[in-house]
């Protein structure tokens, strides 16, 4: 039987994650030099090869269009983008916090389709595409799941300034304080670890690349 386009989109999504996320796995401890695009916005070498990686891993099977935040936009006249965030929260990934992981989002004709964020050294996968969404967890695909009861509100919150210690106070709310990746806390938030998030604005942060799949899975 023939793949439906959802399950080819899924295929090449998960693909692409797996091949990059491996690689910065096996390199997590060794990853070289690290430089500043600008303050507060580090870069690594596994960064500039993740998004490589990916954007050849989805050449094998589509003539696509790239929004990547290493290499920029890249339209070869597709009519699928794959938006790239080889590693959502490298300041995270360079700390080994590792709350980070590899996103990609893909629109069709403008339309948000998909998007796969793989927490790579957690081994967890959040996979959503045309309208389903599931975990994959060695191997193993786990449907999302109603969120659940709890005696308090349960949200991941922001840990910079003081939000997080006032509702910390607040006997109504369990808070975590969330740091690294967005794309994953909104993946997270998905999957009901978490009943709210909560992200404090900041200058730079909350580019297409960095929320398009979180925002797809959510």
């Amino acid at each position: 039987m023939k793949p439906t386009q959802r399950e080819n989109l899924e295929f090449v999504l998960r693909e692409a994650a797996l091949a990059a996320g491996s690689m910065i796995r096996e390199r997590a401890f060794n990853c070289g030099t690290i430089a500043w695009k600008k303050k507060d916005d580090p870069v690594t070498v596994l960064d500039q090869e993740g998004e490589r990686i990916i954007k050849e891993v989805i050449s094998r099977y589509y003539s696509a269009n790239f929004v990547g935040e290493e290499d920029g936009r890249e339209d070869h006249g597709g009519e699928l983008t794959f938006l790239i965030d080889p590693i959502d929260g490298t300041k995270s990934f360079i700390k080994r916090d590792f709350n980070s992981a590899v996103s990609i989002g893909v629109e069709d004709c403008g339309q948000l389709v998909g998007g796969v964020v793989y927490d790579f050294m957690r081994g967890i996968m959040y996979l959503g595409c045309y309208g389903s969404a599931e975990i994959i967890y060695e191997g193993v695909r786990v449907p999302f799941q109603e969120q659940r009861q709890l005696s308090k509100i349960h949200l991941s919150v922001d840990g910079r300034g003081g939000l997080f210690s006032h509702l910390g106070d607040d006997d109504t709310f369990s808070v975590s304080k969330r740091n690294g990746s967005l794309a994953l806390a909104m993946a997270q938030l998905a999957a009901g670890n978490y009943e709210g998030l909560i992200q404090i604005p900041e200058n730079g942060k909350g580019n297409v690349w960095d929320v398009a799949a979180g925002y797809l899975i959510l």
